[in-house]
């Protein structure tokens, strides 16, 4: 699978191989003759990358190019004060997931983001995901809630920005 990074004519380079090959020969032991070396190429395909639109991109586009799902969820709902928990933003569908940024997220007060990693893995049928873990330390008790997560990913085959928006997810501190 190619993903285009960039807007523009390009070109998709020549691919070659190069093999040994044995033809047959009669008469000979197993019927085989000497190995011959072949090398084929194939001619270099020219696309033309079009531009993401600006018009109608959403603020809360952070890079996806696909058809995505979003989800987010934490391993607890309750915590203790000042103890660190982890929340899983995943995007999983057809697409690059690697060019995907985490979206702004607007905290509420007490939490303090401590650090955030993501992974993600591309398979071979077209579909890949990108899962992003954020350590959050909660600094004061009481409920509290992390808001819904609203991301947008342009949709190349119906050819406009859709946007989704996770569940709110409600923290005993």
């Amino acid at each position: 699978a190619l993903f285009p990074i960039k807007a523009g004519n390009l070109v998709i380079d020549e691919f070659k191989i190069k093999s040994k090959v044995r033809l047959a020969k009669p008469g000979s032991v197993f019927g085989l003759g000497p190995a011959y070396e072949f090398t084929k190429s194939s001619k270099p395909v020219k696309i033309k990358v079009n531009p993401l639109p600006v018009e109608g991109r959403p603020s809360s586009f952070s890079g996806a190019v696909g058809q995505f799902q979003v989800t987010a969820k934490t391993e607890k709902t309750q915590v203790p004060v000042n103890q660190p928990f982890s929340l899983k933003i995943r995007f999983e569908g057809s697409g690059n997931a690697k060019g995907i940024e985490l979206p702004g997220i607007a905290w509420p007060t007490g939490l303090e983001i401590y650090d955030t990693k993501s992974e993600s893995k591309f398979f071979k049928n077209g579909l890949s995901y990108k899962e992003f873990e954020v350590l959050i330390i909660p600094r004061q008790e009481g409920d509290v809630t992390i808001p819904p997560i609203e991301v947008s990913v342009f949709d190349p085959t119906q050819r406009k920005y859709t946007t989704q928006k996770t569940s709110a997810i409600a923290i005993k501190v």
